[in-house]
């Protein structure tokens, strides 16, 4: 009975004691992740939320567990420590980072689908430091980071008011898209600073900005043999109308029109000729010259009588019934055996007219066309 009175009244003795010199802490850290304290979990807390615990005097060992990182801090607690604890805000070392962002930005709000996006080289082991700040009193915004060639996200912090020294680590060498948004109503404005921390192994010369390529694709949209009757035909007007369906992304297209079975074996031939040096890239002539790889396609030195000019389709039928009509500027031509052009720009309406002037000949017209595409893309400036 004696043994157990004094075990209570030790442990009683020992709670008082720990009571005097245990202190309430609030612990705020900086990024999200499970905190432990001298090695027990103390659950999940988000970034810049306020943890509330008691620690007692003496030295403990603070450790916040991320998605990527492990965040150690060695404490010793007496009655001059603070009672606001930061874990996970390291100050950036003078000297050591590179300034990537400092600006203040107008983001749009959901009103609009506009982001605030910035793109950056990044090496393998880089650590992105981000601080952003809402400066208007109500409303929060969402920051993600992306590699733009595999279009996998590496980050995304939503609905926040506040980041200070947000870190990321970069998992592979590449060019990444920071972008920042809000879903309030009406746009906010936010301060954004952005700085790299280089990895151990990358090059002091490394450029993280990137400099723009740009790869052009082509797409054929028109290979056909078409009749051009004659003034004199009873069955059908003079008139051919063909619609050209280009791609929607088209940058430029190249045509050819060849008149007859001599302007069509003269392509064929030209074909021929250019296989052996073509195979490498493409045997389609208006492809290569599209690309400016050869100067010229093939032309006759003979005349016919067949006229062409450029419409939308409602003038095309204008053209067609014989009313008034108006044409596309950038080319056309009269009396035409072959004809060739590159011409800019897209068109999501366009239709080739072609018409016959003679009165007995109908002609057969080969009417070739390709569409280019121009996309730019990002590339590291190594």
């Amino acid at each position: 009975m004696k043994i157990f009175y004094l075990l209570s009244l030790t442990l009683c003795f020992s709670f008082y004691l720990y009571s005097q010199t245990a202190k309430e802490f609030l612990i705020i850290p900086c990024k999200d992740g499970v905190l432990f304290i001298d090695g027990v979990s103390k659950g999940f807390i988000e970034a810049n939320d306020v943890n509330r615990q008691a620690i007692s005097t003496g030295e403990h060992y603070l450790q916040l567990k991320t998605n990527s990182d492990k965040i150690n801090l060695t404490l010793t607690i007496n009655d001059s420590t603070k009672n606001i604890i930061k874990i996970g805000c390291e100050m950036i070392t003078a000297g050591q980072a590179q300034r990537l962002i400092k600006k203040q930005v107008s983001l749009s709000g959901a009103l609009s689908s506009d982001t605030e996006q910035n793109i950056f080289g990044l090496d393998k082991d880089d650590e992105i430091i981000i601080n952003c700040s809402i400066l208007n009193k109500k409303g929060t915004a969402t920051i993600f980071i992306s590699d733009i060639e595999k279009g996998n996200e590496i980050y995304r912090k939503q609905d926040f008011k506040i980041l200070e020294n947000e870190t990321i680590k970069i998992p592979t060498r590449g060019i990444y898209k920071i972008a920042l948004y809000t879903d309030a109503l009406f746009g906010k404005e936010a301060n954004l600073t952005i700085d790299r921390i280089p990895s151990k192994n990358s090059s002091s010369k490394f450029n993280t900005s990137p400099k723009i390529v740009y790869d052009t694709v082509f797409s054929d949209v028109l290979k056909t043999v078409s009749r051009v009757y004659s003034m004199g035909n009873l069955d059908h007007l003079n008139k051919t109308i063909l619609s050209i369906n280009l791609p929607a992304n088209t940058t430029y297209w190249t045509y050819w029109i060849g008149v007859d079975q001599e302007a069509q074996d003269g392509m064929k031939n030209f074909i021929e000729d250019l296989a052996p040096f073509a195979s490498m890239f493409s045997a389609n002539p208006l492809v290569l010259y599209g690309m400016k790889l050869i100067p010229s396609l093939p032309m006759m030195n003979t005349t016919a009588t067949v006229n062409y000019k450029f419409m939308d389709l409602q003038n095309a039928k204008a053209c067609a019934n014989g009313l008034a009509y108006s044409y596309y500027k950038f080319k056309n031509a009269n009396n035409v055996s072959t004809d060739y052009s590159i011409v800019q720009g897209n068109y999501s309406d366009i239709v080739l007219v072609m018409e016959n002037q003679s009165a007995l000949t109908g002609h057969n017209v080969e009417i070739r066309v390709v569409a280019f595409i121009v996309k730019p893309k990002f590339k590291l400036d190594e």
